[in-house]
């Protein structure tokens, strides 16, 4: 079964999936060409033809869109947005900090919000993001979708659907497309020894989770290409940074900023219906 970006769970996701990308198309237009989404409604787009791992979970919403952009072009998504009737939300404070992203509530009814997150993406961790731009699609490059979801300390039910989704998109594409690259994956964890250990960490779990799925068409093909990962991750070349950080032994203890900021949309969201 496949599952179209319109049929997939309630209507205010399938709100969210047909807005997302005329979103990106007036960010593009009003100052912000870089604009790309990214998260779960990036994933949607990016892999319309494996939504069926989706469907067949206990998966209903969508509670956010996520865009990205350089960050000198903030100010003019931030106009962009306004023109269009989003409304800004300026007392979004997580744990105490601003962070500088923008939240919106679009127009009317709609239940969903918008976070504006500039690059470079600093989250749990800092994802380097190669050139965006160049390209047609309205997502971030299958790569960075993958490190974005995989960088969390810990991984949620639907940040592993996700994972698998773009799994499976990029050993069996919808369209002719780039596939997730191994060499920049490994790249990215040689300079960053704490991203490193936390995609070390989260692949096994990743492995985990698909040896206990019922048999699927593929799934063999999958644990293969997250052995390969971490193989890769092993034998990445390490800078002189990751060596003194690894001898430490230890992640330096942080605030768990992206599943803060997850738990408050979904609360901000949650008073928004019930009101």
């Amino acid at each position: 079964m496949r599952v179209s970006l319109t049929t997939w769970g309630a209507l205010q996701t399938s709100e969210i999936l047909d807005a997302a990308p005329q979103l990106v198309g007036e960010l593009n237009s009003g100052g912000a060409p870089s604009a790309r989404l990214m998260g779960s409604c990036a994933v949607a787009h990016r892999c319309p033809g494996h939504l069926d791992v989706w469907a067949n979970s206990s998966r209903t919403d969508i509670p956010d869109v996520d865009l990205v952009l350089r960050r000198g072009e903030k100010r003019c998504a931030r106009a962009a947005l306004k023109l269009l009737g989003y409304q800004q939300n300026r007392q979004m404070i997580i744990d105490g900090a601003r962070f500088d992203r923008l939240f919106f509530w679009p127009p009317g009814d709609s239940s969903f919000i918008v976070e504006v997150i500039p690059s470079p993406l600093e989250l749990h961790h800092t994802i380097p993001v190669a050139p965006w731009d160049v390209s047609e699609s309205t997502t971030l490059p299958l790569t960075e979708l993958f490190l974005t979801k995989m960088q969390y300390d810990f991984l949620l039910p639907d940040d592993i659907l996700d994972v698998i989704v773009l799994l499976l998109e990029s050993r069996w594409p919808t369209a002719p497309g780039e596939s997730i690259s191994v060499d920049r994956v490994a790249h990215a964890t040689g300079r960053d020894w704490a991203l490193s250990y936390t995609l070390r960490r989260n692949l096994a779990e990743l492995l985990k989770t698909l040896r206990s799925f019922p048999n699927f068409e593929g799934r063999e093909s999958l644990l293969r290409d997250i052995r390969d990962l971490q193989a890769a991750i092993s034998d990445a070349p390490k800078s002189s940074r990751w060596y003194l950080r690894s001898s430490v032994q230890r992640l330096v203890p942080c605030a768990p900023i992206g599943r803060s900021v997850e738990d408050a949309r979904r609360a901000k969201v949650n008073d928004r219906i019930a009101s």
